[in-house]
Parts: C-alpha cells; sequence; structure tokens
C-alpha cells in the first residue's frame, strides 16, 4: 500500500471540447467531474487537458500528461473504449515516475466485459489508486475478476431541482413523449419511432407524439433524416440538439422520457437523470444494469431488452397515461440521488481519503 498523502492538486485527463456546445454524454460528464473537483478542491488546484482528437497529436498529449504529472498529486482519466489502452498505460508510468495517484473515473457500465481477455489492461487497471463506477453491478462485476480498487459513483449532474409545485402537466392526446441523447443506431431511436406510430395505427388516432433531442452521430445522420422525412410531422419530430444545462425546463411537461437502448454497456444514463430531475418517468428496455436506475413502477416502466414489441405493448397499455402521471413526485425524489450537491458530498470525501479505496 502506499503511504497516505495529501491531495491538494488533481490533474484531469479527458474528452472536454472545449469552446464547443455539446450535450454529448462523456462530454457532459468529464465537465462535471472537472466542476466537483474545483469545488473540493479550489478551482486554481484542479488542471486539465483535453483528449479531443488526441489521435492526431499523440506525443503532443503525452508531453502534456508528463507536465501535469509534475504538477500534481493525482491524475484522473475519463477515457472511453478507444482511450482506455493508451491511457491506462500511462498514467502507471506517471505515477512510478512522478508518485502521484492515479483515478479512472469511468463513463458508462461496459468495463468489466471490455477487459475480459485483456489481461495486460487488467493488470493496470488493478494497479490504479481507484476506480470509479456508474453501478453496483460494475463494481460486483470488477470484483469478481480481482478488483479491489472499485467505488460506485453515480453519474452526477448540475441540473436545477425543480419542486413538485413546478411541474407541468399533461393535458391528454396527444400524449408527449420526448427522447433526449445523443441520436444514433444504439440509442434505439427506430424501435421508438416504429412503436410511436404502430401505436397510433393500432388505437386508429393520434394517440402519442414523439420529440426528438439530440446530436446525430455523422454515421447515423443519413438514415436519420430518411427515417423523419417518412414520419407525419404531427406524429414524430426531430427538435435539434437542446442547449447545455437547460434539460429540465426543456422536458418539463412531457409524459414520459423514452429510452430504447440497444446499447448493453449502459451505466446511469445522464438523459434518465435529466429526466427525473425534471419529474418526467421513463420508458426504457432492460439494459444490464436498469434496475438500479429504474424503479418499476415508480419511476418508470421497462420492456425486454431488444424487443420492440413489447416496447409496443407498453404504449398500449390503457392506463399508460395514468400510471405514468402518477409517477412524476418519486421521479423528483429519485433525481436527488444524482444531484451536483450529492456529487460534491462523495468528491469530497474521495479527495479528503486521498482516494483510498480501502478505507471507503
Amino acid at each position: 500500500m502506499d503511504m497516505p498523502m495529501q491531495i491538494n492538486n488533481v490533474g484531469i485527463i479527458g474528452h472536454f471540447a472545449e469552446g464547443i456546445d455539446m450535450a454529448d454524454g462523456q462530454v457532459v460528464k468529464t465537465r462535471t467531474v472537472r466542476e466537483l473537483l474545483r469545488d473540493v478542491c479550489g478551482a486554481e488546484n484542479v488542471r486539465s487537458i483535453d483528449t479531443r482528437g488526441w489521435q492526431k497529436h499523440p506525443i503532443a498529449l503525452a508531453r502534456e500528461c508528463i507536465k501535469l504529472a509534475k504538477l500534481t498529486d493525482a491524475l484522473v482519466m475519463l477515457p472511453a473504449h478507444n482511450g482506455v489502452k493508451i491511457f491506462a498505460p500511462l498514467l502507471v508510468y506517471l505515477r512510478k515516475r512522478y508518485g502521484c495517484k492515479i483515478v479512472y473515473s469511468v463513463i458508462g457500465g461496459w468495463l468489466a466485459e471490455y477487459i475480459v481477455g485483456q489481461p495486460i489492461l487488467a493488470k493496470k487497471l488493478k494497479s490504479f489508486d481507484a476506480i470509479l463506477v456508474e453501478s453496483d453491478r460494475v463494481r460486483v462485476l470488477l470484483a469478481e475478476q480481482g478488483f479491489d480498487n472499485v467505488l460506485v459513483a453515480y453519474n452526477f449532474k448540475r441540473l436545477p431541482q425543480l419542486k413538485f409545485t413546478e411541474l407541468k402537466q399533461p393535458s391528454g392526446e396527444p400524449w408527449p413523449l420526448a427522447v433526449f441523447s445523443r441520436i444514433y443506431e444504439d440509442k434505439g431511436i427506430d424501435d421508438i419511432v416504429w412503436a410511436v406510430h404502430k401505436a397510433n395505427c393500432r388505437l386508429g388516432r393520434r394517440a402519442f407524439r414523439l420529440d426528438i433531442y439530440g446530436n446525430v452521430l455523422p454515421e447515423y445522420k443519413e438514415h436519420f433524416d430518411a427515417l423523419i422525412a417518412g414520419c407525419d410531422i404531427s406524429e414524430i419530430v426531430y427538435k435539434g440538439v437542446a442547449p447545455a444545462g437547460e434539460s429540465t425546463s426543456v422536458l418539463n411537461g412531457y409524459l414520459v422520457l423514452a429510452f430504447p437502448t440497444r446499447y448493453p454497456g449502459e451505466g446511469v444514463p445522464g438523459t434518465v437523470v435529466d429526466a427525473y430531475c425534471a419529474g418526467i418517468p421513463v420508458i426504457a428496455s432492460r439494459w444490464p444494469s436498469y434496475a438500479e436506475m429504474v424503479d418499476e413502477g415508480e419511476t418508470g416502466l421497462t420492456y425486454d431488452f431488444l424487443n420492440r414489441d413489447a416496447l409496443l405493448d407498453v404504449l398500449l397499455n390503457p392506463d399508460l397515461p395514468k400510471q405514468l402521471l402518477a409517477m412524476k413526485e418519486s421521479c423528483l425524489r429519485k433525481g436527488r440521488n444524482y444531484s451536483y450537491e450529492a456529487g460534491l458530498r462523495k468528491f469530497k470525501h474521495l479527495v479528503e481519503s486521498d482516494f483510498d479505496v480501502h478505507n471507503q
């Protein structure tokens, strides 16, 4: 075990997309972690490196990381799949060379499955002082693989905490549904568009309308444009990208957030946190960690993963609007678990314990 050390200065290595207005989940979490550490350690004691486009200038980035390691007591990294194989070995080297603590704050719930069959990467990550994951499921899976340095830290977000009296109530048909995420195939966009159209056809009226918010990924744009072009504007509308930080005001007034994800690596999706903070329940597919996020019948309704017919069955339930409207207060309570204030308490404790997970 390393000797205890005082954490005064922290360096963060992640995709900040500086100067760009992005609602991407990775960018939002990376920026939020920086905000949390600035509030805990003091803004003047937190330095950061933006890894956006790092593949184009790897040597320059490595030099920046070395400089950061010399100036800080702890380095926190937030890479996704492509970056973890590069940044994990780099941080292990920097700790050995300069004596700083190293921490991995994981975005999403994919890490445990990803490292299976990668013993070299697993060994590097096991040597980190702390790995912060978004769900207890991932913590347990990593423990089963021999990790003893893992803690759960939710996907905290800095959002207005609405009161129940501030919530707007949808009044009737067509009941407004929203999608609020990056727009690509794995988010199940085709599934929810199909289900809303099919439900309206089965019912013989415009019972539902769907508004879609989010950044469309380039590889999905042609397909998505054709999908929307084939929809009736009274039924399905693409509303563009909502301004960062305004998710609660945008979502307030919807009946439900649709989260038909087809991606098994979800952790604590920021869009579900957005919904809860706006007093909006969710209709979600059962991704592996869903039960930690969605309280069935209290903060949302779920259906079998990858089963769009089951999604349609949820929409066709005649009691659906009544059920969802009754969940609003529970959603607000659930949203407090992911509040910025809850994150401050967690990160303050982590910093004061010098990221020593064995004392948690």
